[in-house]
């Protein structure tokens, strides 16, 4: 009996090492640089998202990516809702697009399913979004739960 406790007693105690040694480094209220210019921090679990804009297809891309700036398969939902604000204070909304989820079909048949697959990066291609000089954007990215409001302001202020 008292081997049975002692073993429990080490199992829990070895747990709770383990489990404060994953806490992250970078706590969220830190102030840290990033390397690409247009990147913000999301929640407590201290990932990033960075935008990414094409002036000459209108394309915006939101790119998910871990603590230390590399890509991360984040995002699973198929759209996340965003909204555009020109300098004059016009707003527009719009959606990104997970191109890895969505329906999807058998070859064999027409049996349809849900492909519900994480990403690293969520896309955004219109032609009202070519050759904009300046914008506010928006996009509340729905990721493990929580949705996450991300601002982004283009040109980068300095």
């Amino acid at each position: 009996m008292k081997n049975t406790v002692a073993l429990i007693l080490a199992l829990a105690s070895a747990f709770i090492l383990t489990a404060c040694s994953t806490v992250p480094k970078t706590h969220v209220n830190e102030q840290h640089g990033h390397l690409a210019p247009y990147t913000v921090s999301l929640g407590e679990r201290h990932f990033h998202a960075t935008m990414e804009y094409s002036q000459s297809d209108g394309g915006l891309t939101i790119r998910f990516l871990d603590e230390n700036e590399r890509p991360y398969k984040a995002f699973m939902a198929v759209k996340a809702k965003a909204e555009l604000i020109l300098p004059e204070g016009v707003a527009k909304e719009f959606y990104f697009k997970n191109a890895r989820a969505g329906l999807t079909h058998i070859p064999s048949g027409s049996y349809r399913y849900a492909n519900q697959a994480y990403t690293t990066h969520i896309d955004a291609r219109e032609n009202w979004l070519k050759d904009l000089a300046a914008f506010e954007l928006k996009a509340w990215l729905p990721i493990d739960g929580y949705v996450y409001e991300a601002t982004f302001v283009y040109p980068a202020r300095s």
